[in-house]
């Protein structure tokens, strides 16, 4: 069955963060539509063993592959390959999503046939949780709640790459 989103998640020697980053993904009350791909880049901790504890756990959720490390573009390239849904986003091995906000990201994706979809993010403190900035994923406000074609978005800064959410095909 195709997913409406894959999250790509690279993993390589992030063990003490992907706990709380697989968990963001199991907690997701949109989780029927959600497929996470975690992609082991070769770690040498024990990133690859737990990775592989949430799929035995959910294994309607997690896919977990393994290979030897080629650099974090390798293990987006291999991800991209192995994505089944409609959507596709990359979140880091050391990062988390709000559950909440992730539901209606992908209820916003199933109103849409947008092509590229950005998101504001939040920066926060390892360790301390503080809320460092808010960032947004658009450089210009003008941007927000327009359709832009390609000439445009490719010659100014409009988005950043964890902002996106892109149509796999």
């Amino acid at each position: 069955m195709e997913k409406l989103l894959t999250v790509i998640v690279p993993a390589y020697n992030v063990e003490r963060y992907l706990d709380q980053c697989l968990t963001s993904f199991a907690e997701c009350p949109a989780r029927d539509d959600l497929e996470v791909i975690v992609v082991d880049d070769g770690a040498t901790d024990g990133s690859l063993a737990l990775a592989q504890r949430y799929r035995f756990q959910h294994p309607d959720l997690f896919l977990v592959f393994h290979k030897d490390n080629g650099g974090h573009g390798s293990v987006i390239n291999f991800g991209v390959e192995q994505a089944r849904g409609r959507y596709l986003k990359v979140v880091d091995g050391d990062d988390w999503v709000d559950g909440e906000a992730l539901a209606g990201l992908i209820g916003f994706l199933r109103r849409t046939d947008a092509d590229l979809v950005a998101s504001d993010y939040n920066c926060i403190e390892d360790g301390t949780y503080r809320l460092i900035e808010r960032r947004h994923a658009a450089r210009d406000a003008g941007h927000y709640g327009r359709s832009l074609g390609f000439d445009v978005a490719a010659a100014e800064e409009v988005m950043k790459i964890h902002s996106l959410t892109i149509r796999t095909a």
